[in-house]
Formats: structure tokens, C-alpha cells, sequence
């Protein structure tokens, strides 16, 4: 096997003649019954109707950045998606992000949803409930520094030139994600990886590779840690526990991002590791739905695997693009949309024509 030249395997694009075409499978899906059946190369994927979403159902998305288009087109179909980060814009002066490593943006909701608001690995996401239901607190001095700029290291890409003003921009984070966790009705959770860092001295993960970001912040503090099933297994369960044993009531939908690792921090190859990472993941999500009547998977993984990568997949061949996430978000309120949310949606698009 040759070896590595860097520390890192970057995703090929889909240039890469790896990639191969595939019969399209159509996003018109219908529910069937679970029973076994025969399928051929053009049968659309199945599915039973659970109807979760009422007109004032409140919903959390929570997971990597394909959980961020999810959420986004949601809220243009009408779904009422919390936490709602109005609150934040007064304090959006103090910290900014980083779109890539050399470029500083301001933060605004939009910024902050898609360059804050994002959890890889389970345990990340595990960490964002127990935090919310106060089994842990992050401390004052739990930040990482360098040339004068303090960066979280549980929240993707959130920095601030004043220790203070970052410490009082993660309490007010904290307080919208209690919030949001408590007043949702339904929790989607979108699974992105298992190639994750956890700091040395606790047995906490970071948000995303701490090398990633100017100034290298973090790298000393943390080590790789490739997670297997059973950890992410463990990390899937206790988030139900937490939830079903406060709120018995509720539901969460679970589904697997299609978009593929960026980079592999293994020795494997960038197709190997990749396939690896999501099934594990899929086979967790899986479990999970068989475990609790109260858990749901949903199928965004295998409508992006099972069409031709050009009528889902950006250049970069790992990020979907967004008129096919328009088809997934339009099946998942077909899977889970009651008919009184969709005679409720139906009422202002028929005032609009």
C-alpha cells in the first residue's frame, strides 16, 4: 500500500472514476407494509405513513451540516423549527466564525445556523442533551486560546477576541438549545460521522478537527478517536433516555447524511473509510428504530446512494444539491405529515395562486 503524503486524505470530486452511475430511483414514494417483497432496479423506495407533524408541531433538527439544508427547507414548507436564534442577534458583534480558514464572517442567524449549529459525531449530539438537561456546564476556562482569540471547542467555528464575550455568547447558546429541547415535539437527528476528537483530559469530543481553524487551536488537547457501533449505539440510547423518560410522549425521526467525509484521518482509503463511517452509522439508526416504538428512520441516506451522483451531488461530490434536498424534505412531510398539517399547509398556498 502506498503511503500517506499528509496527515489527511481529502474526498474526491466526482471526477473521480470511482464514481458510477446508477438508475435513477424516483422520489415519489408510496407506504407499503412491512412484509417481505421483490423489488427490480426501478422500484421506488417504500415507506409507511406515521403521522407526527400537526400544524403546531414543533420541530428540532440536530446533527451535521446536512441536518442545516433539512432545517432550512423546512422552514420554507411551513414547519415550525426551533430554536429560534432572533434572540441572539444584539450579542452577534462580540464572536464571529470562520467560512474557511482564512475568512472571518460576522455572525448572523443564517451564519449562525450553518457555521455554529452543527454536531459530526453521536457524542457530540449526546453532549448537547445532557448539557440541556443540566448534567453538565461548561466552564469559564473550558475555551481554547491563541494570539488573542478565544474559540468553543464543542460548538463548530464560534470565536470571539474577548474570553467574556465567548462565555456569555455559550450561555446564551445553552439556554436556546434548553429551550429548544424542551419546547420541540418531534427530534430529528441526523447522524454525519465517526471520525472524532476527544480531548485528552476529559472524555468530552470536540465539535470538529481542532487543526482545522487558524493558529492550529486545540490540536495539543485532543486525540483522534475513530468511534465503533457500540459506542454509537451507547450514545444513541441515552439520548432516548433522556428524552422518553422526561417526555414519553414524543418521537424522534433518526436518518444517516449523505454527504461524505471530507477527509479520513485513518490509512484507508477515502471510499473505504467513508463507507465504513455511514454504516456503522446506518446500522445504529437501525437498531435505535427497532428498540423504541417512539423512533423512526428515515430513508435521506438511501435516496442520495441509490440515484445517479450528478442528479444529487454538487462538484465537490459529497454536498447534496439543493433541489434534491427539496425532494427529501417533500418525502419526509409525505412520511410524516398528518392530514390536518397538509389541509393547514394547503390553505395559504392556495391563497397565494
Amino acid at each position: 500500500m502506498s503511503r500517506l503524503r499528509s496527515q489527511t486524505q481529502r474526498y474526491p470530486a466526482t471526477a473521480d472514476e470511482r464514481l458510477i452511475d446508477r438508475t435513477l430511483i424516483t422520489a415519489s414514494q408510496r407506504p407499503t407494509k412491512a412484509k417481505a417483497r421483490a423489488r427490480d432496479d426501478h422500484s421506488p423506495i417504500t415507506y409507511q405513513r406515521v403521522p407526527l407533524l400537526e400544524p403546531q408541531t414543533k420541530l428540532l433538527t440536530m446533527g451535521s451540516c446536512f441536518a442545516v439544508e433539512l432545517r432550512q427547507l423546512m422552514r420554507k414548507r411551513g414547519i415550525s423549527v426551533v430554536p429560534d436564534l432572533a434572540g441572539l442577534a444584539p450579542h452577534y458583534s462580540n464572536v464571529f466564525t470562520y467560512a474557511l480558514p482564512q475568512r472571518r464572517l460576522s455572525l448572523t442567524d443564517a451564519v449562525t445556523d450553518r457555521f455554529v449549529m452543527q454536531w459530526y459525531v453521536p457524542p457530540s449530539i449526546r453532549q448537547e442533551f445532557e448539557r440541556a438537561f443540566g448534567l453538565w456546564e461548561q466552564s469559564a476556562d473550558d475555551l481554547w486560546s491563541a494570539r488573542g482569540i478565544w474559540q468553543d471547542p464543542y460548538r463548530r467555528s464560534l470565536f470571539a477576541r474577548n474570553k467574556d464575550h465567548l462565555i456569555n455568547f455559550i450561555r446564551l447558546l445553552d439556554r436556546l438549545m434548553q429551550e429548544a429541547i424542551e419546547a420541540a415535539d418531534l427530534y430529528v437527528i441526523t447522524l454525519g460521522l465517526t471520525e472524532g476528537w476527544r480531548k485528552k483530559d476529559e472524555n468530552l469530543f470536540v465539535s470538529a478537527f481542532p487543526g482545522d481553524r487558524p493558529e492550529q487551536r486545540g490540536a495539543r488537547e485532543t486525540i483522534f478517536h475513530r468511534l465503533d457501533y457500540d459506542e454509537c449505539l451507547g450514545d444513541l440510547l441515552r439520548i432516548c433516555e433522556l428524552i422518553f423518560n422526561r417526555w414519553p410522549q414524543r418521537h424522534l425521526v433518526i436518518t444517516v447524511s449523505p454527504v461524505a467525509l471530507e477527509r479520513t484521518f485513518t490509512a484507508t482509503d477515502h471510499f473505504v473509510a467513508n463507507c465504513e463511517s455511514k454504516s456503522i452509522l446506518r446500522a445504529a439508526a437501525g437498531e435505535l428504530s427497532r428498540r423504541f416504538e417512539h423512533v423512526h428512520y428515515f430513508h435521506s441516506y438511501e435516496m442520495c446512494m441509490l440515484n445517479p451522483p450528478q442528479t444529487v451531488f454538487e462538484q465537490d461530490g459529497r454536498h447534496v444539491q439543493r433541489s434534491f434536498v427539496d425532494e427529501i424534505v417533500t418525502t419526509f412531510i409525505d412520511q410524516f405529515a398528518s392530514d390536518a398539517w397538509r389541509r393547514h399547509w394547503a390553505q395559504p398556498q392556495a391563497a397565494a395562486l
